[in-house]
Parts: structure tokens; sequence; C-alpha cells
């Protein structure tokens, strides 16, 4: 499949799915996120979009651009005096979701025979559940990890993690209704499309609204990015300034920061279209990063590692919801902090829209940057403990 025409089938694949979705029925329930994800794994896995070529490469450019400009977007609305109400109860509850993954990792990791020492293994699994991928990859390099344990622990984390993510989709918050408490619901903006609508694509906004919400987003991304670049370059040696870690923290940071900051301009948070657009953004994210989802290299890693990272999941999950409990957390909160420190900033707007509730995506973003802040360090002490 060429490039262009991957790069149509993730533009246009949202529209279909949210016009599915409309019916009421099986494609209603599961909703247009799931099906934008789905859409995109059976496109990665009957060799249209195969690794390492054109079409990849551009399913994960499309990936990285639309993630850098929904991150705004959704951010721009937010009412920060509102949300301030929710914000002890998140950072509680992640505060839990690390404990959890903290505790499950040292009391597991030595009951498994990866490839690698049990310190190198459980300081990439706590660095991977407290902030993302980028964190695992950073803790290996740190610790000087075999490339194939790297390889392995990865694509174990892929598989399992797109199954919990389908749950988080679906039916998470069905099933923690029933354990922990509802969440209160404030409005993180005074735009009707985002505190009126249960939907965010009840109101669909003009062209006009999505091209100035386009601008802002592409505007504020600008601006981060040179400030990241000029503040850096004296810094980072050893490689470009824009291929380094610090570049991309620097970005996701100050993006989120400036778009909190904006949110406190009236004409901003309140400019129309501004959360719909993110959302669709999303969902094409959604599509994209479905593509790059290739099972087949999967395979090597389903006998040994895949046990272990469900192991580890289900255990610090389970424990997560106990202590929430104890705690009397509400069910989305709990939902939230979860998604941001499994899998980080870019899928807190996938799994709001599924919960359709808004108010939770600051709580997210929040928690989720939060996570890449820390997430090494924690990892790191963990591998030193053990050791």
């Amino acid at each position: 499949m060429s490039a262009i025409v991957v790069v149509v089938i993730t533009v246009l694949a949202p529209a279909a799915s949210i016009a599915a979705g409309g019916g009421g029925g099986a494609l209603d329930t599961l909703g247009p996120v799931v099906l934008c994800y789905v859409i995109g794994v059976v496109l990665g896995n009957v060799g249209l979009v195969e690794t390492g070529v054109p079409a990849a490469e551009v399913a994960g450019l499309v990936q990285t651009v639309t993630v850098a400009l929904a991150i705004p977007l959704l951010l721009f609305g937010t009412d920060l005096r509102a949300w301030s109400t929710l914000a002890r109860p998140a950072l509680i509850s992640f505060g839990l979701a690390i404990l959890s993954v903290t505790v499950t990792v040292l009391l597991v990791a030595r009951w498994f025979d990866l490839g690698a020492t049990t310190d190198e293994v459980a300081g990439m699994t706590v660095g991977v559940y407290t902030g993302g991928t980028a964190n695992m990859a950073a803790i290996g390099t740190a610790l000087g990890v075999p490339e194939a344990t790297f390889v392995a622990l990865n694509a174990a984390d892929l598989f399992v993690g797109a199954i919990y993510l389908l749950v988080l989709l679906s039916v998470a918050q069905r099933l923690l209704a029933r354990f922990l408490p509802s969440p209160p619901r404030v409005g993180v903006s005074d735009d009707p499309e985002v505190t009126g609508a249960t939907d965010p694509f009840e109101v669909v906004p003009r062209a006009r609204e999505v091209t100035v919400a386009l601008a802002l987003a592409v505007g504020t991304i600008v601006v981060v990015a040179g400030l990241a670049l000029a503040v850096l370059s004296p810094i980072v040696s050893g490689e470009p300034v824009v291929d380094s870690d610090a570049f991309a923290t620097a970005v996701i940071l100050g993006v989120t920061t400036a778009a909190l900051a904006l949110s406190f301009v009236r004409r901003v948070r309140e400019q129309p279209g501004t959360y719909a657009t993110g959302q669709y953004l999303f969902l094409v994210f959604a599509v994209a990063i479905g593509t790059l989802a290739n099972l087949r290299d999967l395979a090597g890693s389903f006998t040994s590692v895949v046990p272990y990272i469900v192991t580890v999941l289900v255990i610090a999950l389970t424990l997560h919801v106990l202590l929430a409990r104890l705690l009397r957390i509400d069910h989305d909160t709990v939902i939230i902090t979860s998604t941001a420190a499994v899998f980080g900033p870019p899928f807190v707007g996938p799994v709001a829209a599924a919960l359709r509730n808004p108010d939770v995506v600051p709580s997210g973003m929040t928690t989720g940057v939060l996570g890449l802040a820390i997430g090494n360090y924690i990892g790191l002490a963990v591998a030193a403990l053990l050791r």
C-alpha cells in the first residue's frame, strides 16, 4: 500500500467509524475509538502496511503529528479552577497506580527467567507502567540491557497493552462502576460541545472553527519546539537535538504547559471546535497506531515474556482498584490515571472519549506527563534496590 493511501485511510476512517456508530447497534456500543483501532490492526496484519516500508514510516509520522496536535486542542478548553476539585483524587490515584506496579514487580519479577537479570527486567517494567515505552527504553539503555531482552519485553507489552486498551475503551467503566463511586461532573469548558454533549461529535464544528483550532495548536507547537531547540542546543551532544529524548520530553511538557496557560485566555478557552477537533485527531491516531501493531512480530515473546507481563499487569491493576476502593476514589479517575500510567498522555484522549467524560482529560494529561518525568527515576531506583 502506498504512503498516500495510508494517509487517506487514516484520515477518513474516523469519519466512517463515527457514522457507523450512530445507529444504536453493536458498532455504537464499541464506539468510534475501538472501531478505528480495529481498522488499523486489520490493515497492519493483512499485509497492507508492512514494517519498515515507507507506508509504515508514514503511519508512524501520522501517529506522532496527531498526538502533538491533539494534546493542546484537548487542553485549550480546560477550566483549571474547576479542575482543582478533581486534582487531589487524580494525584492520589496516580500515586496508587505507581505504588501498585512497584510492589507487584518487586514481588513477581524473580519468578520469571526472561534472559536478563531480575533488576534489569524489574526496572524496565516499572518504567513502562509508570510513564510509557520511552521510560522503558531509557532505563534499558541506562542498565545496558541486551537488545533481545528489550525487544521481547516491548513486544509483549504491545500485545498485552492492546488487550488492556480495548478493555479500557469498552467495558472498564461498567465493570468498575460496581465497585467504585461515580465521578463528580464539573465541566472543564464553557464550550457546549464539551459540557452539554456526552458525545464529542454531537456538535460538528464548522470548517472555519477547525481551521482556527488547528492554527492555535500548530502555533503553540512551533513556539514550544523553537524554545526547546534553543535551550537544548548547547546541552545535547552526540546526536541531533530533535532526535533526543530530552527534546521530546521538553516539547511534551512545554506544549502541555502552554496549552494550560492559554486556557486562562477566555477567547481561547471558549473557542468552539477545539475539543472535537482534538478528539478526531486521536481517532486518526488510533488508526495509525493500529497499523503498526503487527501480531507476527510478537510471536517470539508469547511463551515467556507475555505471561510475565500479564501477571504484572493483572496484579497491579487489581491492587490499584482495591486501594482506590478503600480511599473511595471514583471509577473514571481510576481509569484515566491507570491509562496515564500504563500508556502515557497520548491515550488519555481516546479513553476520556470512551468514558464520555471530558472532565478527566486534564487529570490524565497532567499525571501522564508526571509519569514521563518520574518514571525513569522510579525504574532505576527499583533496579538498584534489587541489585
